[in-house]
């Protein structure tokens, strides 16, 4: 019994400690949370304090000699310790933790997924909790005016416009009432002489809300020159005079990455531009908001102590949803003393506001009171203490043993601190008719470009780098190039239309393009960096060489005429509007002219080439390895107007140069954005003013092969759907879904009702092995198990057994790949793609731990790019175990192929070499080569497949076929994919038809009296959606011209209503397909996931049909 009572006392003892444990563990939590949320310092408070600061006669600045605090430089060297710590971590690997550490991780997509705004971003969290926590808008002061609700914001640095579009959610929800106008500026993300490193290139908002935007005398943007500073203010003077200009904001920053330790001395004197800047805009009351780091340089203290005297209050402040680790706050200044008060102060201050820093301090440290000096080190010390702190916990975790049960705590921790920023901030949704330009026309809107910066080793590594020599350097260089996919088509042809007018736009001369819209930033930004290295060391580089261009000329045909620009060193815009204006002057009537080495990364050349289309029947872009592109110009044409629209360019041009200015543009850049057409609907809308399209679709939803083929885990290849969207939202277009042509209508029919049938309907049937065994319960279809996975509804149904092990996939084409990686790849990877639920499920509890894809040829003959591949050998916790014997003499062959093709084969070797069977990785990757299946083995289920040993036949490696030899090999499976193509049918029986390749037969896209062919039903399943899009392109411009001699009236749509009506077939329009799309969304929103597709025919026509 007393043993009993001492076991039972024990037991409560210990619940009781546990109890403490957890109370003490949840104060911590609270604690953590609370100090994330309370990162503020007051500078200085004209209501509270005693003491009023003041600025010193306006003779006495930038005399003295630049000079430090001894206690503000020991703060900074023990935080530049505390960095220095991670100079030899990776910066990708350290970014990745950082942001799995960072406790307010979650507040962006919370707001993304519950608010639902437009631009929603790290910044316009930011400026939404400062917004919401100190009186940022002045209310006050906006309403002390006699009909007190206007007034303007101003905002400095501003791309992409996050403050601007976080501004108008505030004012809509805490003062719907205020009449709100704004101007900003920032660095111009079209200005080709900006480069990625400074500038932030993410144009969505910009493009739409141009109006807003001032760049300045030179158009750069860049305030910290005094011309475009004086520009920017004049353009804020013609404001109405009601629209008081009373908040001005400056986010502006300076990419340090290089230089971390001193990130104050080199943003410092952007941020004394920004504040002049201020200073000259803001009117007496209003309130400034401006991004700081450090406080320890005389900068810094002498520009905190002028916003103290000529600010009522100045407080510093982190958001908590700043990332903590960084050393980034915000200056919070609020009730402005007006223009008056710094007025005798603005013309020093101007003098001193250039790209230059200044030689001498602004203040002498006598003139700035030691009270103020005392809580300015307060300030310091308390941010440096919360910052040093979070990256000495940051570096205590990194792989750390018990780093998943730090996520699995930390995961709770980001939600409660997510929530809290939503209650604290008090947001709500707002009107989308509210918005600046709309959440969902910017999410559907393309960024040509972003700040992708290859900067992922250590800081210590790069240091060393700076240190190689030339050839060094460039050996580094030419690695990262490898990386890199070369177009897989040599040919193009370009159809672009000239602009009816042109709009000249002039900027500052630079003298190198270091940023482009067209052109991948990565190779763009590898291509400034060769450039860096032959100025460093004085050499010149032709490009093509002058020996390469000598040879090429002489093999193009001596009735062409050629115009040659060889890549030099100084870009030269007059040059090259020169050069081609005095060509065409010469030209003859139906001469065709050759560009070689004609550059397509600015929007000059680009446009120039959209306004040659007007002088020539086509453009074909040719690749060639050594020599870069050519551009044919084929059939010269004169054009008055056009010649004249030259003309105009070539004069402005030599005027711009007067003022060393050049010509940046002569269409504006939203119309170069598009893609110069996608699918043939497109090329019929631009091609005539009168034409009409009717897309007929047999499924209620639109999309065909970007909605059901493309991989789930591959969103950014769906972005295609924006410019089918555009497309489909054309009023000459309509969509027709639930029409199923053949069945429900015939093509005799159609052809009745329209000028022009254009069939598309790709290609829906499986080609088959036709061996014993292939009835097997786990035999499946590639593209069936496609269709299951990605959502169409007639393969919802399919019936996979995933519980075995091993795996075989038959094929090895991009759809192979494809089905092996999703198959391979983590669940949680796949959780927040468009992969349907039912899919997930099954994937979930799979256990498929090794897949062999099996091919009936050998590595040359690889059907897989580079790009996938690249992809599938990166699988988390999948080790890659290759054939040695498939690649006998492979190596050998390798120097000889054409450059994709040794890409590909070369990054095969390299996963050969690294193949390690012994790994710890759990899932295997299998890929064989020379096997063709004979056998599938098994009673009623699938046991194994029987293989037939094969050799290459044929001289050419890529012409040569495989051939059985008399050996077999059996490999064991539980599951077979068959992914050996696919092939169209014929939907109806009028159509000429050629069974043994499954497609329909065409010549260039014509099948026959007004009807066509184009995609995967004209070519068979070949090639990737860019050959399809120029594939349909051709044929929509062949239709285009046959179009011209048409005059019959045709019935079009009508005539279909009346059938379809008559045999009771709901017919769904795109507005109709809208309704559903927006049900995928909402659905899939609420699981985490773009969308959940509905894979259920009458519940699609029954949404529809509401």
């Amino acid at each position: 019994m007393a043993e009993e009572k001492r076991n039972s006392f024990e037991v409560s003892q210990q619940k009781l400690q546990n109890k403490k444990i957890d109370k003490s563990r949840h104060a911590k939590l609270t604690y953590s949370i609370e100090t994330l949320f309370e990162k503020y310092f007051t500078i200085s408070d004209s209501q509270e304090q005693t003491q009023t600061y003041t600025l010193p006669e306006p003779e006495s600045m930038f005399k003295a000699s630049p000079w430090q605090l001894d206690n503000l430089q020991m703060l900074k060297n023990s935080l530049n310790e505390m960095k220095s710590r991670l100079n030899n971590f990776n910066l990708c690997e350290w970014q990745q933790h950082t942001n799995q550490m960072n406790k307010a991780g979650d507040i962006v997509s919370a707001v993304k997924k519950n608010i639902q705004a437009e631009l929603v971003t790290q910044a316009w969290c930011k400026f939404y909790e400062i917004a919401s926590n100190f009186f940022l808008v002045p209310l006050n002061e906006i309403h002390r005016e006699e009909n007190g609700k206007n007034f303007t914001s101003v905002h400095l640095c501003e791309a992409p416009g996050a403050f601007v579009a976080a501004l108008n959610h505030w004012l809509k929800t805490n003062a719907p009432n205020v009449q709100w106008n704004w101007l900003a500026t920032t660095l111009n993300p079209y200005c080709e002489g900006n480069s990625y490193d400074r500038m932030v290139a993410d144009d969505r908002f910009i493009r739409h809300t141009l109006k807003h935007w001032c760049f300045g005398a030179d158009n750069t943007g860049d305030i910290m020159d005094l011309r475009n500073l004086d520009i920017f203010i004049e353009r804020c003077k013609l404001l109405n005079e009601k629209e008081r200009i009373l908040l001005v904001t400056a986010d502006g920053s300076v990419d340090c990455t290089d230089v971390p330790g001193e990130q104050e001395s080199a943003v410092a004197q952007l941020h004394l531009c920004e504040t002049v800047a201020c200073m000259h805009l803001l009117e007496k009351g209003g309130n400034f908001l401006l991004k700081l780091f450090t406080l320890f340089e005389h900068q810094s203290v002498c520009l905190m102590y002028l916003l103290s005297c000529v600010f009522h209050q100045v407080t510093v402040t982190k958001p908590a949803s700043s990332k903590a680790g960084n050393s980034e706050m915000y200056v919070v200044c609020v009730n402005f003393k007006g223009r008056d008060y710094i007025a005798p102060y603005l013309n020093i201050l101007r003098q001193h506001c250039s790209n230059g820093s200044p030689a001498k301090a602004m203040f002498n440290p006598r003139d700035i009171p030691d009270d103020f000096l005392r809580r300015l080190e307060e300030c310091s010390e308390f941010f440096k203490c919360h910052q040093c702190q979070v990256i000495e916990d940051n570096i205590s975790m990194f792989r750390t043993e018990k780093y998943n049960d730090i996520l699995s705590t930390l995961k709770h921790v980001r939600r409660i601190v997510a929530n809290k920023y939503l209650r604290d901030c008090r947001l709500s949704r707002i009107d989308p008719g509210n918005e600046i330009v709309g959440r969902e026309v910017l999410e559907k809107s393309s960024n040509s470009f972003t700040n992708k910066k290859w900067r992922v080793d250590s800081y210590n590594e790069r240091c060393k780098k700076q240190d190689l020599e030339p050839r060094e350097h460039l050996s580094q260089i030419c690695n990262e190039v490898m990386e890199i996919e070369s177009p897989a088509e040599k040919s193009y042809t370009w159809h672009l239309r000239a602009p009816e007018t042109v709009e000249i736009q002039t900027g500052r001369a630079f003298n190198k393009v270091r940023s482009s819209h067209f052109c991948d930033s990565r190779i763009h930004q590898i291509l400034n960096k060769i450039d860096d290295i032959v100025r460093d060391t004085c050499s010149t580089v032709y490009f093509p060489s002058a020996e390469i261009t000598r040879e090429q000329t002489q093999q193009i045909d001596p009735l062409h005429e050629i115009l040659s620009f060889q890549f030099v060193r100084d870009y030269d815009s007059h040059r090259t509007i020169a050069e081609i204006y005095d060509r065409l002057e010469k030209l003859r009537i139906g001469q065709t002219l050759v560009l070689v080495g004609y550059s397509l990364l600015t929007q000059l050349n680009v446009g120039l080439l959209h306004l040659l289309s007007d002088f020539f029947d086509n453009i074909t872009v040719d690749i060639y390895d050594n020599e870069g592109y050519r551009i044919k110009l084929e059939t010269y044409k004169h054009n008055d107007k056009a010649f004249n629209d030259l003309r105009e360019i070539f004069t402005a041009s030599q005027n711009a140069r007067k003022d060393n200015m050049i010509i940046w543009s002569i269409i504006p850049i939203t119309i170069l954005y598009g893609p110069a057409g996608f699918y043939a609907a497109q090329q019929l809308l631009k091609s005539s003013g009168d034409v009409r399209v009717d897309i007929l679709e047999k499924l209620p939803v639109p999309f065909g092969l970007v909605r059901f083929g493309v991989a789930p885990d591959h969103p950014e290849v769906k972005n295609v759907i924006n410019t089918f969207h555009k497309t489909a939202t054309n009023p000459r277009v309509q969509f027709l879904g639930n029409v199923n042509v053949g069945t429900d209508i015939t093509i005799d029919q159609l052809r009745n009702f329209y000028h022009a049938v254009l069939l598309t309907y790709g290609a829906q049937k499986d080609r088959l092995l036709n061996i014993p065994g292939e009835h097997l319960n786990n035999v499946i279809s590639g593209r069936r198990f496609v269709g299951w996975y990605n959502g169409i509804p007639a393969d919802k149904d399919l019936d996979i057994n995933l519980d075995m092990e091993e795996v075989i996939v038959l094929g090895q084409g991009n759809v192979a790949i494809d089905i092996t990686r999703i198959l391979l790849t983590p669940i949680d990877k796949l959780k927040n793609t468009d992969i349907t639920s039912f899919a997930l499920e099954r994937l979930s509890h799979s256990r498929v731990r090794k897949v062999s894809m099996v091919g009936r040829r050998g590595p040359l003959q690889a059907a897989f790019t580079i790009a996938e591949l690249r992809e599938l050998l990166k699988l988390e916790n999948c080790k890659n175990l290759w054939r040695l014997q498939d690649f006998t003499g492979v190596r050998d062959i390798v120097p000889t192929l054409a450059r994709p093709r040794k890409r590909l084969t070369e990054l095969m070797l390299k996963s050969l070499e690294e193949s390690v069977s012994d790994s710890t990785q759990t899932k295997e990757l299998n890929p064989i080569f020379l096997r063709s299946p004979v056998e599938f083995h098994g009673d009623d289920d699938l046991q194994s497949i029987r293989f037939a040993v094969n050799r290459l036949q044929g001289d050419a490696f890529q012409d040569q076929v495989a051939e059985a030899t008399n050996e077999f090999e059996t490999i064991s499976c539980g599951l077979a994919v068959r992914s050996i193509g696919y092939k169209s049918v014929q939907i109806d029986s009028s159509i000429p038809f050629d069974g043994k390749k499954g497609r329909v037969m065409n010549k260039d896209g014509k099948v026959d009296a007004n009807l066509y062919s184009a995609g995967w039903a004209a070519t068979g399943p070949v090639g990737v959606i860019l050959l399809t899009m120029t594939n349909a392109f051709q044929v929509g411009s062949l239709v285009c011209n046959e179009l011209i001699s048409s005059t019959e009236n045709k019935a079009g749509s009508n005539g279909v209503r009346d059938i379809l009506n008559a045999k009771g077939i709901q017919i769904v329009s795109y507005e109709d397909w809208q309704k559903i799309d927006r049900v995928e969304q909402d659905r899939g929103k609420q699981l985490g996931k773009p969308r959940e597709k509905i894979v259920d025919v009458i519940e699609m026509l029954n949404i529809a049909a509401k």
